[in-house]
């Protein structure tokens, strides 16, 4: 499994205000890769995610080093540690995006066990940088079903947080779910 999370300057319309949630919520679905064939501006199909690594550390719990490079099918650079259940940095450069070059957050992976197992997604302290520039929280949950082929189908759902856009804060809180 491989997961890994937009503005315009002026914030006087919700029309605007729509296009910098859209933005940011296609940077942040863009971190999870089996998600991201919907997204058209930041590619991730050949971004070589460690798919063994990533479900053996779903259930061990063992770190693993990830690396990315920039490639024509690939717009993130970086190198990081992945931790279950704890946070983690994750520093990215994001290549050929209109507005956004960087991208600085902390994330979390972790699975509940509610109604049904949960595989949570955390970022908080997400910063995208570069022409324009916005912070935000974000917290993404999907249903593991171990015995189906397809084991992360069912989405939750789950909520970002935008909390400055170009300086200016904002704090709103919008609900995402990705089917």
């Amino acid at each position: 499994m491989k997961y890994i999370i937009c503005l315009l300057l002026l914030f006087a319309t919700e029309h605007t205000q729509a296009n910098s949630t859209n933005e940011s919520i296609e940077v942040i679905k863009s971190l999870i890769p089996s998600l991201s064939g919907t997204t058209s501006k930041i590619k991730t199909l050949k971004c070589n995610y460690k798919k063994e690594k990533w479900a053996e550390a779903l259930v061990t719990k063992n770190s693993f080093e990830e690396k990315l490079t920039f490639n024509p099918q690939c717009d993130f650079e970086g190198n990081f540690t992945v931790l279950m259940d704890k946070f983690f940095p994750l520093n990215l450069k994001i290549k050929d995006h209109p507005k956004f070059t960087n991208l600085k957050s902390q994330v979390k992976f972790e699975i509940l066990f509610e109604e049904q197992p949960t595989l949570y997604m955390t970022i908080k302290n997400l910063e995208l940088t570069g022409k324009e520039s916005l912070s935000a929280n974000f917290k993404y949950g999907i249903y593991m079903d171990i015995l189906n082929k397809d084991p992360f189908k069912r989405h939750k759902g789950g909520e970002l947080e935008i909390l400055k856009v170009n300086k200016k804060t904002i704090k709103k809180k919008f609900p995402v779910n990705f089917q």
